[in-house]
């Protein structure tokens, strides 16, 4: 199991973004923002995410999950009282085949909004992970499978491809 510096924890323990916010050993970006009532209502009822820079020989792991999403770093949703790691390297393997190794948490952003129209708030959390392949060397060929929840495409890259979505931490492991 790996570990990192907060507080000694594996990785996999880490269920709760706030333990992170609090601990003062992760950057943490807070954006706050007031809305439509709607958008406030959307956010409540999303999930936490957790994304993840997968890096090897200076190339990071990018995908698109369907023919219409955009480009972007591999990122789940992570269910309430769900470790965010295993979370995270459960969907790189289920889309991509690949098995990772994380490495540390990056940083941990958190979105809060509030509703112009009523008191009513939501929060989102986004805890950004680093890791690499399981395997030794340069970048592992992703494998092509066309199963039904596999990514439309996936690849190693430099650069964020223009057409690719910035989700929190992006600008962390790409240009």
């Amino acid at each position: 199991m790996t570990t990192h510096d907060i507080d000694d924890r594996p990785i996999d323990s880490i269920t709760d973004p706030d333990t992170l916010l609090d601990s003062g050993d992760v950057s943490v970006t807070e954006d706050t923002a007031v809305v439509d009532e709607e958008t406030v209502e959307f956010v409540a009822d999303a999930p936490d995410m957790a994304p993840v820079g997968v890096t090897t020989g200076g190339e990071t792991l990018v995908m698109r999950v369907t023919e219409d999403c955009s480009w972007k770093l591999p990122s789940s949703n992570v269910a309430p009282e769900a470790s965010f790691a295993e979370s995270a390297r459960e969907w790189v393997r289920t889309n991509t085949g690949l098995d990772i190794s994380i490495e540390s948490v990056a940083g941990c952003w958190r979105h809060r909004l509030s509703s112009r129209e009523t008191d009513r708030t939501a929060t989102r959390h986004f805890v950004v992970l680093a890791a690499s392949p399981s395997v030794d060397g340069q970048a592992p060929a992703v494998p092509v499978d066309d199963g039904p929840d596999r990514a439309a495409e996936a690849g190693w890259f430099e650069r964020l491809p223009d057409d690719g979505a910035r989700v929190p931490g992006t600008g962390l492991f790409l240009d």
